[in-house]
């Protein structure tokens, strides 16, 4: 008893700045664990808020909420009765702003949702009475999740651990689940999370096996598959140590690699084909034509060069007959290059044929000879 009420002192001190959660939790752990009866312990709260200084009414209201949210009927019940009340309205008549502001706040949330309970009906009456004297805050609906939500599990005894089964010392001290009320030692309930569910909004106590649950729980609802979120958290871990630069050439790198063992598409023959021959015969028949072109010209400059070179006749020379009778001597005949390419490409056309005959003859042998 006494060890609570310093705590209570300790809580709701004037010197705190604002509202300690972790002394608050404290509080409702030691009314939930039996250290102290729900009875006692609104008895306490209710003669520290009506104390002079507003601050230490004002924390006082703040654990008031909390221990009325969390702790259930043992304590609801002694809210409810019409003592309570009337110190609730000695608040709100003769407090500062702050303290009136938070009493009226919490008679309009404990209105809502005790109004169909039949034995706290005094708090819905106190509620409507007061709404005819004083303007109350803006009512938000969720504020009253706490007492429609599922009641929190009873809290289990044991002298070992629940999960690991230590037992329990001056060294190892014992905690409770508030998901699941089994008890536990700090390694197996190192975890905190919020409660929705049990309308517990802050982030609380929780053993392993809860927060495992619910962790999986919301990466179902998310659509993320179990497998996927391992990979996920393996590829984080082992990059953890390495620089952005080189996470970038890792990925580049397995880019690359995944590309390379993308099968390359087979051909969809052995030999060339039939088209590729053709351009092969065009190409040579082109070859050829600029070949005989080069001839040509090299044979028309020897001729000029040929001619500029003619030593002329001595004057005493007389001239041959052909020159008074104006009779043309027959020249020999000459070869025209181009004519000569244009006859053997002739040829070549009519040859074509069968070469092409014969390739194809000796490519069906070679099929048949693999």
């Amino acid at each position: 008893m006494v060890k609570f009420s310093q705590l209570l002192d300790k809580a709701t001190s004037e010197s705190l700045l604002e509202p300690d959660l972790a002394l608050n939790l404290e509080i409702v752990d030691a009314i939930r664990g039996g250290d102290v009866t729900g009875k006692e312990a609104v008895r306490l709260i209710r003669k520290r808020m009506l104390n002079s200084n507003p601050n230490i009414s004002l924390r006082t209201l703040i654990v008031l909420e909390m221990v009325v949210k969390n702790c259930s009927s043992p304590v609801q019940s002694e809210i409810a009765t019409q003592a309570a009340m009337n110190d609730m309205k000695r608040l709100i008549q003769n407090g500062t702003t702050p303290v009136k502001q938070k009493a009226l706040e919490l008679i309009q949330t404990w209105g809502h949702a005790f109004q169909k309970e039949p034995s706290y009906r005094v708090v819905p009456y106190t509620y409507n009475e007061l709404r005819m004297e004083h303007e109350f805050p803006a009512f938000h609906p969720e504020s009253d999740a706490m007492f429609v939500a599922d009641k929190a599990p009873e809290w289990a005894e044991g002298d070992t651990c629940h999960r690991c089964r230590v037992g329990f010392s001056l060294t190892v001290r014992r905690h409770h689940c508030r998901a699941c009320g089994q008890i536990f030692c700090h390694q197996c309930s190192s975890k905190t999370r919020s409660l929705p569910k049990l309308g517990i909004e802050k982030e609380v106590r929780v053993c392993d096996h809860c927060y495992d649950s619910e962790s999986g729980a919301k990466d179902t609802a998310s659509g993320a598959a179990g497998g996927d979120v391992d990979v996920l958290v393996k590829q984080a871990i082992s990059n953890a140590d390495i620089s952005p630069e080189e996470e970038v050439r890792r990925a580049l790198e397995r880019d690359a690699s995944l590309a390379s063992a993308t099968p390359a598409p087979r051909p969809a023959a052995s030999g060339p084909s039939a088209s590729d021959h053709e351009q092969q015969l065009k190409e040579e028949e082109e070859l050829q034509l600029a070949l005989a072109i080069s001839m040509s010209e090299q044979e028309s400059a020897k001729k000029s060069i040929s001619s500029a070179h003619t030593v002329p006749l001595p004057a005493d020379t007389q001239p041959s007959s052909s020159l008074y009778d104006h009779s043309v001597a027959e020249a020999p005949e000459q070869v025209d290059p181009m004519a000569q390419y244009i006859a053997s490409a002739s040829r070549e056309q009519e040859v074509r044929p069968q070469k092409k005959q014969q390739q194809q003859q000796r490519r069906q042998q070679q099929e048949q000879q693999q």
